[in-house]
């Protein structure tokens, strides 16, 4: 705040006009109007699809913003080569490449909070390569790109790309069935309640361990022969059993050696990791 000497005896109506329309327009100009921050997010990794099928290309605005009166263009290659638009409030068919009429749906229910998708229907092999998304308005204009990839029914690679396709769907939700359903419950009584999560693999020892990083202890370690692939799967629960979960963040921790810890070795489990910046209260 900026204290300006000016007297009251001093402001006449027309001064007093002026000042109070200034303040307006700076009120009109804070809320919701695009700015530098402002980005384009579309997909963050390589989109999966097979012949025949639909896929979604979804882009959103972020921070929100009402994007009802912008243009939204997904493109092909170059912002010229249109797969769909909409502009002015209305969709262009007229515009799209001839190779993409009849094939797509623009899905607006969220275009008021800056968010909208895409379907494109009846894929094909052809569909295949790098796609995105521009949102442009008088003040604004940002973009987001991404890749298709396409696969046919009758390829090598499809039940590979089957199998990514169903995780990625279903967020692994049959492999966490799957794994309930042969789980053991373990109760793991903690002296100190985490901030942070320890996570060790050792394939060729078949171990996964769990440390507190908030005082560095053991919790637990898995023992198992692993054959494939692992992935992970994060299901944190609200601290009173409902759906609505603390926030969950994973964070890198950098290699310090060649060296694994093992599950009796105190000097290790003992000592606290300290992170270069301070940790917030995750947990």
């Amino acid at each position: 705040m900026v204290d300006f000497p000016v007297s009251l005896d001093s402001l006449k109506p027309a001064s007093l006009t002026r000042s109070l329309v200034f303040l307006m327009h700076l009120l009109l100009l804070q809320p919701g109007e695009p700015n530098s921050e402002v980005k384009v997010l579309g997909p963050e990794y390589t989109v999966l699809a097979l012949v025949g099928e639909e896929v979604e290309f979804p882009c959103h605005l972020w921070p929100q913003l009402d994007a009802q009166h912008m243009e939204i263009r997904w493109f092909r290659n170059h912002t010229s080569d249109v797969v769909h638009l909409y502009q002015e409030q209305q969709e262009l068919p007229g515009r799209q490449m001839e190779a993409f009429r009849n094939r797509t749906k623009f899905v607006k229910d969220y275009i008021a909070y800056g968010s909208v998708i895409l379907q494109l229907h009846s894929i094909v092999p052809s569909d295949e390569g790098t796609y995105g998304c521009r949102f442009l308005s008088n003040n604004f204009s940002g973009e987001a790109l991404w890749k298709l990839e396409v696969a046919g029914k009758l390829t090598a690679e499809l039940e590979k790309l089957q199998k990514e396709l169903d995780w990625r769907r279903t967020e692994g939700q049959a492999e966490w069935r799957a794994a309930q359903k042969y789980a053991d419950r373990v109760a793991l009584p903690l002296r100190v309640p985490p901030r942070r999560l320890g996570v060790f693999l050792d394939c060729e020892a078949g171990q996964l361990s769990f440390f507190n990083v908030s005082d560095g202890s053991h919790i637990f370690t898995f023992h198992d022969t692993f054959s494939g692939a692992l992935c992970a799967y994060f299901r944190p629960r609200a601290h009173d059993g409902g759906e609505r979960p603390d926030p969950l963040t994973i964070c890198p921790l950098r290699v310090r050696g060649t060296r694994v810890p093992e599950e009796n070795d105190s000097d290790t489990w003992l000592q606290p990791y300290e992170p270069t910046d301070p940790a917030p209260d995750w947990w």
